[in-house]
């Protein structure tokens, strides 16, 4: 779906780097609401900041990705606030740093459990476009 006036847009890890750029970028299309959610309280309300300038409908999320239950909250919220969601843009994402015998088997699942499960909750939640 082409973005427009009417577009609302759900981005996860928005609390920086691609993830703040992204829901900047989408602002300056003059989207009609943008949803961000990460961990990060602190860097998401200051994404959220740039974002309001622009005169766009923000809303923060705190959520953890790995867990559906969050997942499906941010949904609910954002349809709640929103009205309903166009674009999902699954970007929350960590990475590990190490030689592969220094990496516990939690340090693997921790990763995995965000940047797969992540996806994978998004996708079965209400936001599904």
């Amino acid at each position: 779906m082409p973005i427009s006036d009417k577009s609302i847009a759900v981005i996860t890890g928005a609390a920086s780097g691609i993830g703040r750029a992204l829901a900047i970028r989408f602002a300056g299309k003059g989207v009609a609401g943008i949803a961000v959610s990460d961990v990060d309280e602190k860097c998401l309300e200051e994404t959220a900041e740039i974002i309001a300038e622009t005169g766009v409908a923000v809303s923060t999320h705190l959520v953890d990705v790995s867990k559906l239950g969050q997942v499906q909250t941010l949904c609910d919220e954002v349809i709640q606030r929103h009205g309903s969601v166009t674009h999902l843009i699954n970007n929350a994402g960590v990475g590990l740093l190490g030689r592969f015998s220094q990496l516990s088997i939690e340090d693997f699942e921790w990763l995995m459990a965000i940047n797969f499960g992540g996806l994978f909750t998004a996708a079965r939640s209400s936001c599904r476009i």
